[in-house]
C-alpha cells in the first residue's frame, strides 16, 4: 500500500479546514439598528459619486479584499475529529493532544503562553513530532475507514 509523506504545511491546511467546521464564529454581533444605519451612510456617501469615482472605488475595493476561500470538507473535518477524540493527552511525555487542540483552535495568546513555557526549541520540536503523530494517525484511520469490509460480495469465491 501506497504510503503518504508527511508534509507541514498540508497538515496545517487540513488543521485550518477542521477549524473553520468546528472552531467558534469569532463574529461580534451587531444590532440590526447599526447594519441599517451602516446601509445608509454607504448609500448615502456613494450617492454623490460619479462613474469615475465608483470605477475607482470598485478597483480599491477589490484590491484589498481577501481570496475566497474553498466550501470547506467536512468529511475532511470529521476525521480530523474522530481521531483527534481518540488521540491519548500524552505521547513519550509531549503533550500531543492539547498541542495539536492549540494548532488547531488555540489564540495566539495561549500559542504565546506555550511558547513560553515549554522555550522556542522544545516547541518547534514538540509541534513538529505532534503533527507527525496526528498524520500518522489520520493516515491509518482513512485506511481503516477506506478498506473494503471483509463480509463484502468482493471476496466471495466462486
Amino acid at each position: 500500500m501506497e504510503e503518504k509523506k508527511y508534509n507541514r504545511e498540508d497538515m496545517l491546511y487540513r488543521l485550518s479546514n477542521w477549524r473553520r467546521v468546528y472552531g467558534d464564529r469569532r463574529r461580534q454581533g451587531v444590532s440590526i439598528t447599526e447594519i441599517c444605519c451602516r446601509y445608509a451612510r454607504a448609500n448615502i456617501k456613494r450617492r454623490r459619486e460619479t462613474p469615475e469615482e465608483r470605477e475607482a472605488r470598485e478597483r480599491e475595493e477589490l484590491q484589498y479584499r481577501d481570496p475566497v476561500l474553498p466550501p470547506p470538507d467536512f468529511r475532511d473535518a470529521n476525521v480530523l475529529q474522530s481521531v483527534w477524540m481518540w488521540l491519548p493527552e500524552k505521547i513519550n511525555e509531549v503533550p500531543v493532544k492539547s498541542i495539536v487542540k492549540l494548532l488547531a483552535f488555540g489564540t495566539w495568546k495561549e500559542y504565546r503562553n506555550h511558547l513560553r513555557s515549554l522555550g522556542a526549541k522544545r516547541m518547534d520540536r514538540f509541534i513538529d513530532f505532534s503533527l507527525r503523530v496526528f498524520f500518522e494517525r489520520i493516515c491509518r484511520y482513512e485506511q481503516k475507514i477506506n478498506s473494503p469490509v471483509a463480509n463484502d460480495d468482493s471476496f466471495k469465491v466462486e
